[in-house]
């Protein structure tokens, strides 16, 4: 029932406009009569004639054609004597709702029919009728062109709306990419290091290969919540319920003891620090954790065992500073030069945010990863 009522408001409000035009159409009509009076009953070809005019919204050339018609009559008993007026009204409508050769076949028409019409309203004047002929074609090929002018930026309009819905799609694509890499490429990260573990201690110590084990669990159950919570927004941006698929919000400052979690039980001595509230905008508090959730991954993954690593995020009333050093293999190749994208996304959600990204190894050694991201509350 609901999704009936836009139809039915736009049928309501095509209505009304069509009574305007009828109305217009008829005041129209009648400052084209003769005079009221000769002949008898002269000026119903004043209101047929707008009333005609009044449907050019709904059929555009065949409405010209009845109002060329209905003048042509009037102008040939004497009740009708400018009916240009009324023409240029529909010929408007003809420019912009039409394109191609019925366009240009109903300003044809309008013109002939002038040049033939024109000198049975006057008495034989050579000089007047061309006059009034060249001022008539005037003002009905400005009325057409003003309707195709008006029909152009419509277009234009449409197209640009077009162009930008496309790229918002191709956007969001990219941002889906983006935090599926995020998710995946941290989750296999502790999976992987953790299941070299329980293989590497499964025949000596089977109580640390079952926690190596349990941690493969909780980790893999994380990433697919993940991933379940992005198929979520696509099915409740599509056809899905949303309430089929309840949503959570992107992991904020909060989460950062998590991934802190995470990365302490693949072997890397973590600490956080926050200082300041956490009022940021949602868009930066979600840049702030993947940030930091690609740097613990990369430190999983390349910096080696035992290793340390500090996290800083400093917020403060205009910017937010992210910090992640750590104490791993010295000189290790960053991994934009190996042909991964951690820290492309990375410099990315950064320049999204209109801030700034530096990362790359420590002179005396590990290496550093810092983003600054301005933001208004």
């Amino acid at each position: 029932m609901d999704g009936l009522r836009p139809l039915l408001a736009s049928r309501l409000l095509r209505r009304h406009l069509v009574v305007f035009d009828m109305a217009l159409g008829v005041l129209l009509g009648l400052v084209a009569l003769e005079r009221v009076a000769v002949p008898p009953y002269g000026w119903l070809f004043g209101v047929a004639l707008g009333l005609a005019a009044g449907l050019r919204r709904l059929w555009p050339l065949p409405t010209l054609a009845v109002v060329l018609a209905l003048a042509a009559v009037g102008v040939q008993a004497g009740a009708l004597i400018n009916p240009w007026l009324v023409w240029a009204f529909v010929l408007y409508t003809v420019g912009l709702a039409t394109s191609g050769p019925p366009a240009y076949l109903g300003l044809a028409a309008g013109l002939a029919g002038v040049a033939a019409l024109v000198p049975l309203t006057h008495e034989p004047n050579l000089v007047g009728s061309v006059g009034l002929i060249g001022l008539s074609w005037l003002t009905m090929a400005a009325a057409w062109l003003l309707g195709l002018a008006v029909r152009e930026r419509r277009t234009g309009a449409a197209r640009v709306a077009e162009q930008q819905a496309r790229l918002a799609v191709a956007e969001e694509r990219v941002r889906l990419a983006r935090e599926l890499h995020d998710i995946v490429a941290h989750s296999l990260s502790l999976i992987a290091m953790r299941s070299g573990v329980a293989v590497h201690v499964a025949g000596e110590r089977p109580g640390e290969a079952v926690k190596a084990l349990e941690v493969i669990q909780e980790t893999s159950r994380g990433a697919l919540d993940e991933m379940r919570r992005m198929v979520g927004v696509l099915r409740s941006a599509g056809v899905g319920d949303p309430e089929d698929s309840p949503l959570t919000p992107v992991p904020g400052l909060v989460g950062l003891e998590t991934l802190a979690g995470r990365a302490r039980e693949a072997g890397v001595r973590v600490t956080i620090n926050v200082d300041g509230g956490h009022d940021l905008p949602r868009g930066v508090e979600s840049t702030v954790f993947r940030i930091v959730q690609e740097s613990l991954t990369n430190v999983i993954k390349h910096a080696g065992e035992r290793v340390s690593c500090a996290v800083s995020v400093a917020v403060t009333p205009m910017e937010v500073l992210v910090e992640v050093i750590d104490d791993g293999k010295a000189g290790r190749v960053p991994s934009t030069q190996v042909g991964g994208h951690g820290l492309i996304g990375m410099r990315e959600r950064a320049l999204l945010q209109g801030g700034e990204f530096t990362a790359g190894p420590r002179e005396q050694g590990g290496f550093r990863v810092a983003a600054r991201l301005p933001y208004r509350r």
